[in-house]
């Protein structure tokens, strides 16, 4: 796998980590309106795999404070010229599912956007960045609302 689009996969995974974690520590209000949190987690990948000439597709295992908080599948295309990767990524956490799309460059600078999800987390919104510590760990901070 070229490196550009090995981070890039790394930094997917991650983002979605941290979006799945960051929904799950969420807690509403007691007049029941939505709070915005700020977590931090890291993505560690399980698994990759290219779809030459420039996409990829793989799975993270999200950790918070070292335990196991969920698991996310991402895919995207690295662009040759701009050295940036396109990501989307879907979170799995108990209770629903959380979607995010967003961008790496070949640095391992991750910047998303949380796009919405389902069950529990329907309706979310927010932003993720973060960056690569790693060739199969990324750490990032999430800021959701729900």
């Amino acid at each position: 796998m070229q490196a550009g689009l090995k981070r890039a996969a790394v930094g997917a995974a991650a983002a979605a980590l941290v979006a799945g974690g960051v929904a799950a520590a969420t807690t509403m209000s007691a007049s029941g309106a939505p709070q915005t949190r700020t977590v931090r987690f890291v993505a560690v990948e399980t698994g990759s795999h290219n779809f030459p000439p420039t996409g990829f597709a793989g799975t993270d295992v999200e950790r918070h404070k070292g335990k196991v908080i969920g698991y996310d599948t991402f895919d995207g295309t690295f662009n040759l010229t701009t050295h940036v990767a396109h990501l989307r990524v879907a979170v799995s956490w108990r209770g629903g599912m959380v979607f995010i799309k967003g961008r790496q460059t070949e640095a391992g600078k991750f910047t998303g956007t949380i796009t919405g999800g389902t069950g529990k987390y329907q309706g979310a919104s927010g932003t993720v960045s973060g960056h690569q510590d790693g060739p199969k760990r990324t750490d990032l901070v999430a800021h959701v609302t729900f």
